[in-house]
């Protein structure tokens, strides 16, 4: 009978545990899920999915970088919006890839949060701790930049060079850091007459 007992409980804590593990489970399920991997790696899997890349770059001894870790990206409607969208990706600013990565993108503030494209072109990014709903605010503004950009980029690639769709593909890219901005800038300029080079508009684009 003492036999008996004894195994019942031992299933009753097993059971126990089982439920509390999945309940456990579940609950890191609903928070943000982070790609494992190189750098590299996240740029190949982006394109296979053709998402966009959010990476969270952070040190050890940074503060608010654990609490955005402990507060704000296990939160569910964080992970809702980003898991859909992003390929999402830690980097240790002081660690294996870290060091080259942090003087690319210049990051000289922890946590510095980065968007890109899935070329990997810098889009957008989030510099301290943000709570959760003015992080996912930020996010949607970010993610509104990108998809732009990435409509402006389809009608570039498809013949589009109206000095208006220029004018503004040039203007987006300056404002996303992309690289690619010099080269719509310029042709932008050959379609301006050196009078309208003096335009407000044309002289802040010239000035950004």
């Amino acid at each position: 009978m003492k036999i008996l007992l004894s195994t019942n409980k031992l299933l009753l804590c097993l059971l126990i545990t089982m439920v509390f593990s999945g309940l456990d489970l579940k609950a890191q399920d609903k928070g943000m899920q982070f790609f494992e991997g190189t750098w590299q790696e996240v740029l190949d899997e982006a394109s296979l999915q053709d998402k966009f890349i959010f990476v969270d770059c952070y040190t050890t001894w940074c503060g608010p970088c654990k609490k955005m870790a402990r507060e704000v990206f296990p939160d569910a409607e964080v992970g809702d919006f980003f898991n859909d969208r992003f390929i999402n990706f830690k980097l240790d600013m002081e660690k294996g890839e870290g060091p080259t990565m942090r003087s690319e993108w210049g990051v000289n503030a922890y946590p510095t949060m980065i968007f890109f494209n899935p070329s990997g072109e810098e889009t957008h990014r989030i510099k301290g701790y943000k709570k959760s709903d003015k992080f996912l605010a930020e996010a949607r503004k970010g993610l509104l930049d990108m998809e732009q950009v990435a409509e402006l980029k389809t009608r570039y690639e498809e013949g589009e060079r109206s000095p208006e769709f220029l004018y503004e593909y040039a203007n987006n890219l300056q404002m996303s850091g992309s690289s690619k901005g010099e080269q719509v800038f310029n042709e932008y300029l050959e379609t301006q007459s050196p009078e309208d080079l003096s335009l407000p508009q044309n002289m802040e684009l010239i000035f950004n």
